[in-house]
């Protein structure tokens, strides 16, 4: 519980909770849910080459996340410069799509931003 500003949540390791009175501590739990899913957006950096677009589409389809939105743009050096933006359920399913779009050989870089 803050002072004058309500409750705030941590994770129970958060190191923002180490020196708190531990009378201010309110430990909470609740049921995760399956329906909630998560927006991330990723940047994906690659020699501009026929195919790549349906290459990383099909990563995404693989992994059950959805496209809401991409832009791709080819550079004058011919860079293919793609940015997604998809619905994952965890951070984990996020992690596994990044590694997976990192192994197509023309990929130079993927950043979440």
């Amino acid at each position: 519980i803050t002072r004058g500003r309500g409750v705030t949540i941590h994770a129970k390791d958060c190191r923002h909770t180490r020196d708190i009175d531990p009378d201010r501590l309110v430990e909470v739990e609740w049921e995760p849910s399956e329906d909630v899913n998560y927006l991330a957006r990723l940047k994906v950096t690659n020699i501009s080459k026929k195919g790549m677009l349906a290459n990383i589409s099909a990563i995404f389809a693989q992994s059950e996340a959805n496209i809401v939105d991409a832009d791709v743009q080819t550079t004058v050096d011919k860079k293919g410069i793609s940015t997604f933006t998809i619905e994952v359920s965890d951070y984990n399913q996020l992690r596994d799509i990044i590694s997976k779009i990192k192994k197509i050989k023309e990929v130079l870089k993927v950043d979440r931003i």
